[in-house]
């Protein structure tokens, strides 16, 4: 079963063509899941992560007030999580998951 590890304070607010970055150390061999929920309706947010390197893991830019992306870590280090937005003007929260692959791979929870 998920374990939320992170829920942020209330950040931002962000306008269109703003953004905001913030850097999370994560543990290998694990699985995130990453949350983004505006507080108001009709804000369009897109979110990305990134590994150590610049990399683009994985990213989500529906036109959702919320943002998900969800990775597998292979080393523990540095990512970032970049949310821009694309539309509307909000405040928002961050929210990640954790899930051991081990634990994914076997079904076991």
């Amino acid at each position: 079963m998920p374990s939320t590890i992170l829920t942020s304070p209330i950040l931002g607010p962000l306008g269109p063509g703003e953004s905001d970055s913030w850097e999370i150390i994560l543990t290998g061999q694990r699985v995130y899941n990453i949350f983004v929920q505006a507080h108001e309706p009709g804000v369009d947010f897109d979110l990305g992560v990134f590994d150590e390197n610049g990399n683009l893991i994985d990213m989500d830019v529906d036109i959702d007030s919320r943002a998900y992306c969800s990775i597998e870590t292979n080393w523990t280090g540095p990512f970032e999580i970049v949310i821009e937005c694309a539309r509307g003007y909000s405040t928002y929260q961050i929210a990640i998951e954790e899930i051991s692959r081990r634990k994914r791979v076997l079904g076991i929870f």
